[in-house]
């Protein structure tokens, strides 16, 4: 037994009864005391140490997604549906987050993309605020829903007002009959508040699925090109096409990653790191001109003859001459004659993109002095 509220302080033991100040509900602490630390730092552990034993691997950014969403965030889910989290809590996922997926403290695309479907050129990465919030409004509205629910009362007698005045459906819950609470528990408050803002229609979902995605409509920006792009895009340019053939299911992870930052010019080219104020000189590594990404992959001495090695093939592909420029090569930006092609097309393109990279990142951090050969080699060998 727990003495609650006014009589938290008693310190007597009536009714032959075992009286704790705290007890352990299905891995839950609750009591009279301040339990977070109790609660949440024990999980948040288990989170950092699963995320420091897959730092060590090779892993693509959508894999590090994947290993957040299912084995890292996953252990806090639960908590999360039965206790609103202090502030302290989501800075604490933040630390360990956020440079588990960059490899950095370098951030090189807004967190509110990244949270967005891969179809609108996210990465899918679970917002663990809006997932607690999900879950605890699917808990409150499914037992608000169902009138023969054990804790049907429960929240009646907290929410049953505020409810009742949200939806015509609702109006049953203001009623004489039963006694109401002045106002709610701090656990009810915010949810109350959000059912007030959130614009649905009036049947309320009953999903934590269907409420995240009603949350997250309201946090996340879809990713757009840069507007770098405008000269190179046409007309009939579609950026959920785009997407698609950035994150084309033929092409490795690794490969795909590196189309997408470079759609959102979110790699680290010499050009971008000075712009963001961590180095002083944007000259390429192998050329005295400013590294930028077109420069990187297109424009320099040491790319522009693996591209024409490689025409043959990918004008053999297309079906029609291809132009290693930004519309073709960045922004996918051609009709197939032959659609079967279009997965090695694209495949092709990203693989010499990938070599391409490998050897600027070897020239510019340990000095490697390969030239085109070197890069058509490796463009072969993934090819």
């Amino acid at each position: 037994a727990l003495w609650l509220g006014a009589w938290s302080n008693r310190q007597d033991r009536p009714l032959g009864l075992s009286w704790v100040k705290k007890t352990k509900i299905l891995g839950v602490v609750f009591g009279p005391d301040n339990t977070d630390r109790e609660n949440w730092e024990p999980r948040i552990s288990k989170l950092d140490k699963c995320l420091h034993s897959w730092k060590g691997r090779s892993l693509s950014l959508i894999g590090k997604v994947l290993i957040l969403n299912i084995l890292g965030l996953s252990k806090l889910f639960f908590l999360a549906s039965v206790l609103t989290p202090p502030q302290w809590v989501y800075d604490r996922i933040n630390q360990l987050t956020w440079p588990f997926l960059w490899g950095s403290r370098v951030e090189t695309v807004a967190r509110r993309s990244l949270i967005c479907p891969i179809t609108d050129g996210g990465l899918g990465l679970r917002d663990f605020r809006s997932q607690g919030q999900a879950s605890r409004l699917a808990l409150l509205i499914n037992t608000v829903n169902n009138t023969t629910s054990k804790g049907f009362f429960l929240v009646k007698y907290f929410c049953g007002a505020q409810l009742a005045s949200c939806r015509r459906g609702w109006a049953f819950l203001r009623d004489n009959a039963t006694p109401s609470a002045l106002s709610p528990t701090t656990f009810y408050s915010p949810l109350l508040t959000t059912i007030r803002d959130l614009e649905v229609p009036e049947t309320f979902p009953n999903t934590a699925k269907d409420f995240y995605a009603l949350l997250l409509r309201k946090i996340y920006t879809s990713p757009i090109l840069h507007r770098f792009w405008a000269p190179f895009v046409s007309r009939t340019f579609s950026l959920t096409v785009h997407w698609q053939r950035v994150r084309d299911n033929f092409t490795e992870n690794f490969k795909n990653d590196l189309a997408w930052l470079i759609s959102l010019r979110a790699v680290k080219v010499r050009d971008s790191l000075r712009n963001w104020g961590y180095i002083d000189s944007s000259r390429c590594a192998s050329c005295p001109r400013v590294e930028t990404i077109d420069h990187c992959f297109l424009n320099c001495r040491r790319v522009r003859p693996v591209w024409l090695f490689f025409l043959p093939l990918l004008t053999s592909l297309l079906g029609s001459p291809f132009t290693p420029n930004c519309a073709f090569v960045f922004l996918y930006q051609f009709s197939f004659t032959q659609q079967k092609n279009s997965r090695l097309l694209l495949f092709f393109i990203k693989s010499i993109l990938y070599g391409i990279w490998k050897f600027r990142n070897k020239a510019t951090f340990h000095n490697g002095k390969e030239d085109s050969r070197a890069i058509i080699q490796i463009g072969r060998a993934h090819v």
